[in-house]
């Protein structure tokens, strides 16, 4: 799940770039959040290894309340605040990779 959630995230990076790419790719980056959005609610599933812990919960809920805020500026074709949107999934990545990411 989450090689495939990275996997969004690069295509997003793309989109991010400037107003021309993000123009371009509307369809594409509003799929890639809302999959994002749907990954991040599958990852709450009782049995998934962390759903007991609250902290990682709570990164899941603020992972899918900022793709879902992102997709509101993607169907605006804002792309500033898109960027603003987006640059907070990205930080909530980080956040949550700093304590549960293990290689």
């Amino acid at each position: 799940v989450m090689k495939r959630m990275q996997r969004s995230m690069e295509v997003l990076k793309t989109s991010s770039q400037n107003s021309a790419a993000f123009k371009q790719q509307l369809g594409q980056t509003q799929g890639e959040l809302e999959l994002l959005a749907g990954l991040s609610g599958v990852l709450t599933a009782e049995d998934y290894v962390y759903a007991d812990e609250k902290d990682y919960q709570d990164f899941l809920k603020l992972m899918e309340q900022q793709c879902s805020e992102a997709v509101k500026n993607v169907q605006g074709e804002n792309f500033e605040e898109f960027q603003k949107s987006f640059n907070g999934v990205q930080q909530i990545c980080n956040d949550c990779h700093k304590r549960y990411r293990f290689e």
